[in-house]
């Protein structure tokens, strides 16, 4: 393969066709891999990222799909840099022991909080928290918060979610949207390979005081 630096590209404008091929590759040596074949198949071949600035910014989950070890994960660059090496000798003997995973066999559950309101306070410090029993047991490949989300100041609004096992993912912060009102969904790979049993909980923090509090309601998570 012959890899062409442009001076100035980078982003998404060559995340996307560099990842692409990369999965053209892998469907090469096993034409059989479904959709979330190749998605596992990426975040698991993914390499530690090695620079000073997203180092820190690295951290394990509680997966036990890699050797039970975990699976890093940073809100920077995700699972790591693509390696395109490790991805397609991965993909080669990857379905010996079970069948394709797609979109027709992907087992998902919802869990719901039937909320009137939940006021989240105005003062910085005091974070308002909303929890989740969910006793279904799936082994994770995304998590989506589904909320009702009412403020005058969501730019000034941290949230964020810990899984049962200890995890904790960012969701927002520092957005540049001023008032919301409004239904927001938020999705997080993070958890990728935990078990979606046990207690979940949803928090809400203004990072600096504002004039009013908010009100999140209707929260729920898609696993």
């Amino acid at each position: 393969a012959v890899w062409v630096a442009h001076p100035g590209w980078g982003g998404t404008s060559s995340a996307t066709p560099a990842v692409a091929g990369e999965a053209a590759l892998m469907l090469e040596v096993n034409p059989a891999l479904g959709v979330r074949d190749v998605k596992s198949i990426l975040a698991m071949s993914a390499t530690y990222y090695k620079t000073s600035t997203p180092l820190a910014s690295f951290e394990m989950n509680a997966a036990n799909t890699l050797n039970g070890s975990g699976m890093h994960y940073s809100n920077d660059v995700g699972f790591g840099t693509s390696n395109v090496y490790n991805a397609v000798r991965l993909s080669k003997d990857w379905l010996r022991q079970g069948v394709a995973q797609t979109m027709a066999n992907w087992v998902t559950t919802t869990s719901v909080v039937a909320t009137t309101g939940a006021a989240i306070n105005a003062s910085t410090g005091n974070i308002t928290t909303v929890q989740i029993q969910v006793t279904d047991d799936v082994q994770l490949e995304a998590l989506q918060v589904i909320n009702t989300l009412k403020t005058d100041s969501f730019s000034k609004l941290r949230i964020w979610v810990t899984s049962p096992s200890g995890t904790i993912s960012e969701l927002t912060r520092s957005s540049t949207v001023g008032a919301y009102d409004a239904v927001l969904e938020m999705s997080s790979n993070k958890f990728f390979g935990e078990s979606s049993k046990g207690m979940w909980t949803v928090s809400y923090e203004f990072t600096q005081d504002v004039a009013n509090s908010g009100l999140v309601s209707d929260l729920s998570l898609r696993l």
